[in-house]
């Protein structure tokens, strides 16, 4: 036997959103690293942190996606080059690397907005957590906070237009996950957005349910 406590309380949120935003690197530092590694020439990373005026964690982060975008290499012992040369094939990459970052404090602050569900959720704890997690349940659990409090409680039957698990096509986000729903809310994953929220009732004439 064993009991969970959770301690949660908004401010806290506060500190998460920084330390979310704290990792993009500004397309200056990224152009920087271009251009000490133009031509193959090998470059430390401790000459490049310094030309990019970074901080190493913002370093490693700029060399990551450059080097997925193909723009640079890196070897075991910490040297750089640069693998293109193109002036056009450069603004495309760093385009894209500006985009990818984007994505991802996107990402970032959706799985926040999930944080923040759990603590405030007010239906079932434990399927909140294992629908994140992409495991269905079927609430009540008997066990959370939540569950032995709503024991009396009359529950209200809602809408839930799409199977749990079942991949949508959303007119804006494109493919999603049906993760979860709660009350008269859905709540989706996206490739592109991460997690967003939805009344069910609107949702379902601006997405195709694919499977």
């Amino acid at each position: 036997p064993s009991e969970a406590k959770l301690f949660y309380h908004p401010d806290d949120l506060k500190l998460q959103r920084f330390l979310s935003a704290s990792g993009t690197v500004e397309e200056a530092a990224l152009e920087e690293i271009v251009e000490h590694t133009r031509g193959g020439k090998p470059v430390s990373k401790d000459v490049l942190q310094e030309a990019a005026d970074l901080s190493q964690t913002k370093l490693i982060a700029a060399l990551e996606y450059l080097e997925k975008l193909g723009v640079i290499s890196q070897t075991p012992q910490g040297i750089v080059a640069g693998e293109v040369d193109d002036e056009e094939d450069i603004d495309q990459a760093l385009d894209q690397a500006m985009t990818a970052q984007e994505r991802r404090k996107i990402f970032e602050r959706s799985r926040l907005h999930m944080m923040r569900g759990y603590g405030e959720t007010e239906s079932c704890r434990r399927q909140y957590i294992l629908s994140y997690f992409g495991e269905a349940f079927d609430a009540p659990c008997g066990n959370c906070d939540n569950c032995r409090e709503d024991g009396n409680r009359d529950e209200v039957a809602y809408d839930q237009p799409f199977p749990l698990g079942s991949t949508i096509i959303h007119t804006n986000f494109g493919k999603g996950q049906v993760l979860r729903y709660e009350a008269d809310k859905v709540v989706v994953l996206f490739e592109t957005v991460g997690y967003k929220t939805f009344v069910s009732a609107l949702i379902a004439d601006a997405v195709r349910c694919l499977r």
